[in-house]
């Protein structure tokens, strides 16, 4: 049986949410899946409802999984810029540099004790 590249349900009634993943043909909507490829919400109306690691779906598209037609148009959305990509910050910039802080401290207590030793 051919993967499939669909949506699976998650959320609450009245609150749905969807996962893109990629699945066997036979398996039912919600069930087992072999990789979880981003998120969508249809109730966010901005441009950054969904994220997609749109490298694997590319993959997974080059192996042969059929999209279905709601998954087509969002990776032809993501294939756009819409969207965010999975690890990504919205606006584009980095919003938090590992080790910033401590690197500051380290350059003032060094600093610091230069001039306490002269």
């Amino acid at each position: 049986m051919a993967a499939k590249i669909r949506l699976m349900r998650t959320g609450a009634k009245n609150r749905p949410c969807y996962r893109i993943v990629v699945t066997h043909g036979a398996s039912p909507r919600d069930g087992r899946f072999i990789e979880a490829l981003g998120s969508y919400d249809p109730k966010q109306k901005d441009s950054e409802n969904f994220t997609m690691d749109l490298e694997r779906a590319e993959y997974w598209l080059g192996v042969g999984a059929q999209p279905s037609e709601t998954v087509k148009s969002l990776i032809k959305a993501a294939r756009k810029g819409a969207g965010k990509a999975k690890g990504e910050p919205l606006d584009g910039k980095t919003t938090h540099v590992p080790g910033e802080r401590r690197r500051k401290r380290v350059e003032v207590a060094v600093a610091g004790a230069d001039g306490a030793g002269e």
